[in-house]
């Protein structure tokens, strides 16, 4: 199969994988030979915002796009914050962060509509890095939302926000959620 691009780079808190962040990956695969998912704030767990470890919100990434993890067309990394804010110090990090893993940079950035995202990158720090923002349009949905209907229980609801492999571990993430501060 015939890509566009060779390697497509998203960054998120996935804080907890939803609908939305598989739409967004899904058409990343579609447009990419290789992907790759840097999981931001992976330092923080058990947390209000930020409940779920690195590695529980890796092991969604590996449930939900088992083949393409086994077959290194998703690669998931960490990515912990460094305490600068949205800003283009944030992007030249996240960048350096993929240019030394890769050793280059992305061909694409592929992100959701959030506006924050537009002050980490511009021509100056990625002139050769395209972007692609997905909207929402098709599926409204908020990580805080899908947490807040796990910690309640409100697991029917959930099932229209989360994909389906990650439905047998609700339990599991609503103790997650649970045991945060």
């Amino acid at each position: 199969m015939s890509y566009l691009y060779k390697t497509g780079l998203i960054v998120g808190r996935f804080q907890m994988l939803h609908n939305g962040h598989k739409q967004i990956v899904e058409q990343a695969l579609e447009l990419c030979r290789t992907v790759v998912v840097f999981i931001g704030s992976s330092q923080e767990a058990l947390t209000k915002n930020n409940p779920f470890s690195y590695y529980v919100r890796k092991q969604m990434f590996e449930k939900v796009f088992a083949t393409e993890v086994a077959t290194k067309r998703l690669i998931i990394k960490s990515l912990p914050d460094i305490g600068v804010g949205n800003n283009d110090i944030w992007g030249r990090y996240v960048l350096g962060r993929f240019e030394a893993a890769f050793n280059k940079l992305p061909d694409i950035y592929i992100s959701g509509c959030e506006k924050v995202r537009s002050t980490w990158f511009n021509n100056d720090i990625a002139p050769t890095t395209d972007e692609l923002r997905i909207t929402r349009t098709h599926i409204n949905v908020s990580a805080t939302q899908c947490r807040e209907l796990v910690a309640n229980g409100d697991f029917e609801t959930c099932r229209q926000y989360i994909p389906e492999e990650l439905y047998d571990d609700f339990e599991f993430y609503q103790k997650i959620i649970k045991e945060s501060k």
